[in-house]
């Protein structure tokens, strides 16, 4: 490199030699108490589409509607991809909107069978664990940008007591503390379109990849004046 290469060459040199981000995962579920197909499972493998298409590594599970398994499973496909972010999403057909959800609870009340034919009752899912985990997905700074795409969005304080929270409550338990996990529950495709979902799961990702690089940034800052203030660096 010559002196009139200059920063930008360095700057460029250094990228090239970045290994790229760990991809995101995103999940969606496989169809469910008689339905033939499930707007989640389409949205999430649709928005892992766009993410790879504009540059940003996703991978996509389809998660078994299975009590028993489905947690597991999203945490074995987490470690095995080296995933950064874990966004779960899953069908509210009783809900119009995409709802972003704020709080997992330690409890399994399924109205129906799951897809094994299991119907738990007033269970925990995790004996001993906590009563309830908060989302570590940035769902206001996610909710605002959904809202500038008119699409519409709210935040959710229940993810109900099937499978959908019983995973959001397992992967809070047992992935990383420090990785951004959540679950977002999107609406039947009669109500908005599987493109649309998409769209907003790939915004919510987004969102929290721009956190996280925020919030990685104003560590960094804060180290490097921390090393000034203690007269290492000058």
């Amino acid at each position: 490199m010559t002196r009139q290469d200059g920063p930008a060459a360095a700057a460029a040199a250094a990228d090239a030699s970045r290994p790229a981000p760990a991809p995101i995962l995103i999940t969606g579920f496989e169809p469910f108490g008689g339905d033939r197909t499930n707007p989640s499972e389409a949205a999430a493998e649709r928005a892992v589409a766009l993410l790879n298409e504009s540059g940003v590594p996703a991978v996509f599970l389809q998660v078994p509607c299975v009590f028993e398994t489905a947690g597991a499973v999203v945490q074995a496909e987490a470690e095995r991809v080296g995933a950064r972010i874990v966004i779960c999403a899953g069908l509210a057909g009783n809900r119009p909107v995409i709802s972003l959800e704020r709080i997992a609870i330690n409890l399994n009340d399924a109205r129906i069978p799951d897809n094994a034919g299991d119907q738990p009752v007033d269970e925990d899912i995790i004996p001993g664990q906590p009563l309830a985990f908060a989302t570590r997905l940035p769902v206001k700074r996610a909710l605002r940008a959904l809202r500038a795409a008119r699409i519409p969005a709210e935040l959710s304080f229940t993810a109900g007591s099937f499978v959908c929270n019983a995973l959001f409550y397992y992967t809070l338990a047992k992935l990383p503390a420090s990785m951004p996990v959540g679950f977002v529950h999107v609406p039947l495709a009669s109500e908005m379109g599987v493109d649309k979902q998409a769209r907003a799961l790939a915004i919510v990702a987004r969102e929290t990849v721009a956190a996280a690089e925020e919030a990685a940034d104003n560590v960094g800052a804060a180290v490097v004046d921390l090393r000034y203030a203690a007269g290492i660096e000058s």
